[in-house]
């Protein structure tokens, strides 16, 4: 519709006209007087036309054009670009080129709906993001790598443009799986849920249109097998067996039977079969408990694969393997304990040594056999038959000294011995007349029969690896209770290896370790440590005693001693990486050229940062940092190493795995009814949800939307606004006075 009307200056027509009529009247009235009556026309027709010009000016006469069109806005278009899109939906066809179809055909139908419609592509997996690219080429620069997928952050991101610019409409394209919740879809605070975004799109007046790609369940059809449940490290000891135990979960498999197999795999990478099992699914979705008895190899470092085999129609690969890391320690112990008197030490003391590898057997020779005396032990103090002997409050005479010849021999040739004190052992029970008593690192001559009384409180001489106790509450021996007494172990021997590792706060010796041939020895003056137990010390009771019982096996190397390198984690994703520590004792710890990698198997080298630590107490190095996201997956190796790293002189090794993130294909079905679930939340603004053959029906729904949304336009051109036709009325003006002028000059009237 067209009109022409008036708007005069100062939006008052009178004023403009009373201002035109002055100025009219000054243009025509104020006139020289002249007897030609010609060139008195010509010169007032000139004012005339001035005045006119002028007039029309103040008058403003407008051409006005009032039409109704849709009003500008921008229409989202959020495509998946997650990794569940490359599965298949039902057939060949996977779900992204269904995308891709589905998406050219919506940009094909709406370039009819508005040239005042702007399309916004955006793509979505764990976060949202724009693309500055036509969207009908876009789906095809694109491929689906996204390993999360956050349903809410397309919906999230038009609610953030919705206050920048007109929205048009979310369509929401993709397979439903959302495998990111709101905590994990923001760092800085809570985010919205997908089915809350959605809420509020809805009372602000914006429809959500979705199109799920994908069946909404897979189960008869989809094929899978993973192994789950196995623990990510072990330490074991060679020569024994133990039972792994692990989970075997399979879909679309029932009676079909799946074979297992374990490999040990060695520090080179060369791999030996250790077991193999068939299981047998018993139903379409099972989950089997597996427990496989396993012997351990030789000592060394070890990756422990369990895999299953990939059957046919399996899509998803990686969960079929996983792997453990183990360290194999020399084999155990066999320690032989013999005890004159059951008091409450040896039964704690025995409760203490319960290891699965280490195997104790208890000898108890009462005091009111000694009419037998001394006992036959047959080979039971041999090297043959024990690794470890135990001598607590037993006399002397109980055993002999043919016998005691023989064990003398066994420590000579590689056996430990322990002596315990007590009221009837050392020199109070005549084992300095014995063979012992040259292998003893305390002198028994010189003891006497003299007991330390109490209270007693123990403090470590020197660091060693039997005193240095890692327990999980991280007591010191200041805590301990104190003891009711000690036997007296007088002063140690002055010979190579002999050491006193504990003593009174008056500076008795209570422990004495030594050597003796090729055997280690060692001289415990307190029969008390069950006390430590009763007082609520048990981790502190049992580490002692075994880390003792190892350093008389000579297999005492988890005892401290050598740099201890703990992750948080041995296996995880690259989007949650471990933590490490390291720690460093004395004297290596005074370097200071330590440097820490991850190597991975193929040889290359991540370098790594950490944050050093120094503790003065105990004059230990802790250096501690956290994985980079940026590893790949696969087998790695946190090498710590003092030294340059083509000749470290110092270094520890401990191996991990980065796991690849298969969530989002191992989650195949997808969920169609979440997708009609979220338009159906904002149904009041005009949501629905359409399949992949209706995109015809929802561009057809987007035109009706657009022609209610319609904004009244106003075009209005006022003689004198616009470039054109001002400086036309200005030179007509400017051109009418000028010629006025010029020739009033040329009549000689100026």
């Amino acid at each position: 519709m067209t009109r022409w009307q008036i708007d005069p200056l100062f939006d008052s027509s009178w004023l403009a006209l009373l201002v035109a009529v002055v100025v009219a009247l000054v243009l025509l009235m104020i006139t020289p007087a002249m007897s030609d009556r010609r060139r008195f026309r010509t010169l007032l027709g000139l004012r005339s036309l001035a005045a006119g010009c002028l007039l029309l000016v103040l008058l403003g006469p407008s051409w006005v054009r009032v039409d109704q069109q849709p009003s500008e806005s921008s229409l989202v278009i959020a495509m998946d670009t997650s990794q569940s899109m490359s599965l298949s939906d039902g057939d060949a066809t996977s779900r992204w080129d269904i995308q891709r179809d589905v998406v050219q055909s919506l940009i094909n139908q709406l370039e009819t709906v508005s040239e005042r419609l702007q399309i916004i592509p955006l793509t979505y997996a764990s976060t949202a993001e724009t693309k500055n690219s036509d969207p009908a080429t876009l789906i095809d620069q694109l491929s689906p790598v996204g390993r999360r997928t956050d349903l809410a952050s397309p919906i999230r991101w038009t609610l953030q443009s919705a206050n920048r610019q007109s929205i048009e409409g979310l369509i929401l394209i993709g397979d439903g799986a959302n495998t990111v919740g709101p905590e994990a879809a923001s760092t800085g605070g809570a985010a919205l849920s997908a089915d809350q975004a959605a809420s509020v799109m809805d009372s602000i007046g914006l429809p959500l249109w979705t199109i799920p790609i994908g069946p909404a369940s897979l189960n008869d059809q989809r094929r899978d097998v993973a192994v789950s449940g196995l623990p990510e490290s072990f330490r074991l000891f060679a020569g024994t067996q133990f039972d792994l135990r692990f989970e075997l979960e399979s879909r679309g498999l029932a009676g079909t039977e799946i074979p297992v197999r374990l490999r040990w795999i060695d520090s080179q990478g060369n791999a030996t079969d250790a077991a193999v099992r068939r299981i047998v699914s018993e139903s379409a979705i099972s989950r089997t408990p597996v427990q496989i008895p396993v012997d351990t190899p030789t000592p060394g470092s070890y990756r422990l694969e369990v895999q299953a085999d990939l059957m046919p129609g399996e899509t998803v690969r990686p969960n079929n393997t996983q792997v453990a890391f183990v360290d194999v320690m020399p084999g155990g112990g066999r320690i032989y304990y013999l005890e004159g008197q059951p008091r409450e030490e040896q039964q704690f003391l025995r409760r203490a040594l319960r290891f699965p590898d280490l195997d104790l057997d208890y000898q108890w020779i009462p005091a009111d056999s000694r009419s037998r005396w001394p006992v036959s032990l047959g080979d039971d103090l041999t090297a043959d038959s024990h690794d470890v002997f135990i001598i607590g409050d037993l006399e002397a005479s109980a055993v002999g000294n043919k016998q005691w010849q023989s064990l003398t021999d066994a420590v000579a040739g590689g056996a430990g011995l322990v002596m315990l004190g007590g009221m009837q052992t050392l020199s109070a029970g005549g084992y300095q007349d014995t063979p012992l008593a040259g292998v003893l690192p305390v002198d028994l001559s010189r003891i006497g029969n003299a007991d330390i009384p109490g209270p007693l409180t123990l403090r470590p001489s020197i660091r060693h690896p039997i005193t240095t106790i890692d327990s999980a509450q991280q007591t010191t021996w200041a805590q301990l209770p104190p003891l009711n007494g000690a036997s007296n172990l007088g002063t140690p021997r002055s010979a190579p290896g002999v050491q006193t590792l504990l003593e009174s706060t008056d500076g008795n010796p209570l422990l004495v370790v030594g050597e003796y041939g090729r055997g280690r020895v060692a001289v415990l003056g307190i029969d008390e440590t069950f006390r430590w137990h009763r007082y609520g010390f048990q981790n502190f009771h049992r580490r002692f005693w075994r880390q003792l019982v190892l350093w008389l096996l000579a297999r005492d190397g988890d005892s401290g001693e050598d740099i201890q390198l703990n992750m948080t984690a041995r296996r995880f994703s690259d989007d949650a990486p471990a933590g490490f520590t390291a720690i460093i004792p004395p004297p290596l710890s005074s370097r200071d050229d330590w440097t820490v990698q991850a190597v991975a198997d193929d040889g290359s080298v991540t370098p790594l940062t950490f944050d050093r630590q120094s503790s003065q107490d105990e004059g230990r190095l802790r250096l501690e940092g956290q994985l980079p996201t940026s590893l790949a997956a696969g087998i790695y190796q946190l090498r710590v190493t003092g030294g340059s790293t083509s000749e470290p002189t110092n270094d520890a090794s401990l191996g991990f795995e980065v796991l690849q993130d298969i969530a989002e294909l191992s989650r195949s079905s997808a969920d169609p009814v979440l997708m009609r679930q979220l338009a159906g939340l904002t149904r009041q603004s005009g949501g629905q949800s359409f399949g992949i053959d209706q995109t015809d029906e929802l561009v057809d729904l987007i035109r009706r939307s657009r022609q209610r949304n319609v904004a009244t336009i106003v075009q209005k051109n006022r003689l004198g606004d616009g470039p054109i036709s001002g400086w036309i009325m200005y030179l007509l003006f400017a051109a009418a006075l000028g010629s006025e002028w010029i020739l009033r000059r040329r009549w000689g009237m100026v």
